[in-house]
């Protein structure tokens, strides 16, 4: 990034925060074809392990209604979705056409792109929207209750990188901090007595300062697993593409990995993050 030219910088910035209701142009380089890497190894499965798949996906608010991305969406065949940058129109959409998909569908909007969903096939039980104390977006945890026992979803679309005088240049460089404390504020609300699954567009990479610390609490970040190289992240600058990894799914013991990946469609800015998940059983 040390050597992207002010203009390059300032188009990352921008569609970083999901703030452009555009589509990249039709044509452009496909972004997210995946990169040769070495195989994740096979993670053997337990006959005595219960298996979900969870995803997060930033659909960007100005067209999350289109067709094309509520065809992704059904594509995942998720248990668990997470959704960013939702809207009543993309609601409506939505429902019109994954509920027959999902027994438990909920949006909480707000404040132009800081709307959130959740599609569900268990049962949610308990949800508390989080307000931001330094972000701009609110969070929204949510326990649902799984065959194996009850699971805590947190769902965030972290502050993007400006600063509070409103330039995105300075902010790329001067917010990582305030991404940090807007998790660990958060984290404080997020009741902790069951396995904890924490996903969204944290607007920044795995070597950001969130990742960090939700390791320090436990969680593991699953897609540098598997595709540590695959961007979740494009636009389009000229004849350059940037791409970064921008959005994760983290999660706690006794949860265990194993398989992530990026999923390629619709016509947001992001692209889904969908996680396998090995869950042991509890006993009766």
């Amino acid at each position: 990034m040390s050597g992207m030219k002010p203009a390059g910088a300032l188009a990352l910035l921008l569609a970083a925060c999901g703030t452009s209701s555009s589509s990249p142009p039709a044509g452009s380089p496909n972004s997210l074809s995946r990169q040769p890497e070495t195989p994740a190894p096979t993670v053997p499965t337990p006959p005595d392990a219960f298996e979900l798949t969870v995803a997060t996906y930033n659909i960007n608010f100005g067209n999350g209604h289109s067709p094309p991305t509520i065809d992704v969406i059904a594509s995942l065949d998720a248990d668990i979705v997470l959704l960013q940058e939702t809207t009543e129109q993309s609601e409506a959409a939505i429902r019109a056409e994954l509920s027959d998909a999902y027994d438990e569908i909920r949006f909480h909007h707000c404040c132009r792109a800081g709307g959130l969903g959740v599609l569900s096939r268990f049962p949610i039980f308990d949800a508390e929207i989080i307000e931001p104390e330094v972000g701009f977006f609110p969070a929204w945890w949510l326990r649902v209750q799984t065959p194996a026992g009850p699971l805590v979803l947190v769902d965030v679309h972290l502050r993007p990188p400006i600063s509070d005088s409103g330039s995105w240049v300075v902010g790329f460089f001067s917010t990582q901090h305030i991404r940090a404390r807007e998790i660990g504020n958060l984290w404080v609300d997020v009741p902790k007595d069951d396995p904890i699954i924490v996903a969204g567009d944290f607007n920044e990479e795995t070597n950001g300062g969130v990742v960090k610390l939700l390791s320090g609490e436990g969680l593991t970040d699953a897609l540098p697993q598997f595709a540590p190289k695959q961007p979740t992240w494009h636009w389009p600058v000229g004849a350059v593409e940037l791409r970064m990894q921008l959005d994760h799914v983290t999660y706690g013991p006794p949860l265990v990995a194993t398989d992530a990946r990026v999923v390629d469609g619709g016509l947001s800015d992001h692209q889904p993050v969908v996680v396998s998940l090995r869950w042991p059983r509890q006993e009766p």
